[in-house]
């Protein structure tokens, strides 16, 4: 029963440690990415913990979090593979307590020594941080910026408070002004610090792509803390005019916001088709499971959106199907010439071999398996020794 658009919902949430690879989202050829390695490496002045977290946003898995240890000597380092420069979360600690924001691109080599107790300290913002290395400038831009701006205004201050009291349109009118203050503020910011021309893209892209986001969130987020049904919310039109100035294209995601703002639009595109389609659509996915919805979806995506947007809602939505082990789903919908962009093609490619090398390995007809049942010889004699007390059995 609407299995696709149900599983397009889902979010996936998990750790990895040294060696990974970050998502290269551009729009460009196979040949044209260059991956390369970056090395971070640190020191902790003062640790009351042994970990250090750095947070990056995937388009299909959402988050994807590097923990690097910390050693004896207050050290700490990682190294992953990178295809597109890129911002991160830091996080410190077992709670995960939010450093700050940097920045990184293929083949970037960054020091960061990190002071554990700057909460303590008066000037707490400016002595969180050294950074050394390659793209020293533009993190120093970037973590200065973010630091400075007009916090009292920051929706983050306020946020379930303002998205549950506020109407769509009073919501939407509040997101336009702090995008404006802080616009203000990035002009008077460029005009005060010599900028590089990687923060100028990353911070514009970044301030457009907050707004877009937090006003898709708002669509659910306010009936939900209102307790009331999202399909009794009723939204003006005139509050979606904004995904009018929304560059389908624009597939240089070097802003987190970016990305979040991608996955909002994927279950807004998700609920706006399960809320209007016609009752005969309704039935034919009821009827037919995911190659119905696939259909629907398919007719809805070509007709709706285009480019880098098209391409992703369609990876996503076989991604979805490949990850639900739905092979057989997925072979009857599935067309070679239905995603344009490469890399896009390789995250399919690579889940369906990933699924298929499974489920090959999950045959089990031909092992050799022996099954014991409670009254077996071994059984009996490995419990007898331990009476009264827990057993267990590790392969």
């Amino acid at each position: 029963m609407k299995l696709l658009f149900k599983s397009v919902l889902a979010v996936t949430v998990f750790a990895i440690s040294i060696q990974v690879q970050a998502s290269p989202f551009a729009e460009t050829s196979t040949s044209d990415r260059d991956e390369k390695i970056v090395f971070i490496s640190g020191e902790v002045v003062s640790p009351s913990d042994k970990t250090i977290e750095f947070m990056f946003y995937d388009l299909f898995e959402l988050q994807k979090i590097l923990t690097a240890q910390i050693d004896e000597n207050n050290h700490f380092q990682l190294s992953f593979s990178l295809t597109c420069p890129q911002d991160f979360y830091i996080r410190y600690g077992g709670r995960g307590t939010y450093l700050g924001t940097l920045f990184c691109s293929p083949g970037d080599s960054l020091f960061i020594k990190i002071n554990a107790n700057y909460k303590s300290q008066t000037n707490s913002d400016e002595s969180r941080f050294v950074i050394k290395g390659t793209n020293k400038q533009t993190n120093d831009l970037i973590f200065n910026f973010l630091n400075k701006i007009p916090k009292e205004n920051h929706i983050y201050a306020n946020y379930d408070i303002a998205i549950k009291s506020k109407s769509p349109l009073e919501y939407l009118e509040y997101i336009k002004e702090r995008e404006k203050l802080y616009r203000d503020f990035y002009d008077k910011f460029v005009s005060e610090n010599q900028t590089t021309e990687m923060f100028r893209k990353w911070a514009s892209k970044m301030l457009k792509y907050e707004s877009y986001d937090d006003l898709l969130k708002y669509t659910w987020y306010h009936p939900d803390l209102n307790k009331i049904s999202p399909s009794s919310f009723d939204i003006p039109k005139e509050y979606f005019v904004f995904l009018e100035s929304y560059d389908m294209n624009d597939s240089e995601i070097i802003s987190m916001k970016h990305a979040l703002f991608l996955h909002e639009y994927a279950l807004y595109f998700t609920r706006r088709i399960e809320n209007n389609l016609e009752d005969k659509f309704k039935t034919a996915i009821e009827d037919t499971g995911n190659v119905g919805a696939f259909a629907i979806l398919k007719e809805l995506i070509e007709k709706y959106t285009s480019g880098f947007t098209k391409d992703f809602l369609f990876t996503r939505s076989l991604y979805s199907l490949l990850k639900g082990h739905a092979l057989e789903e997925f072979r009857q919908v599935y067309d070679a010439g239905m995603v344009n962009n490469d890399y896009f093609n390789q995250v399919i490619n690579t889940e369906l071999n990933n699924l298929i090398s499974f489920l090959s390995n999950s045959n089990t007809e031909s092992a050799n398996i022996s099954i014991l049942d409670s009254q077996s010889d071994v059984i009996n004699e490995l419990t007898s020794k331990y009476s009264g007390k827990w057993i267990y059995l590790s392969t």
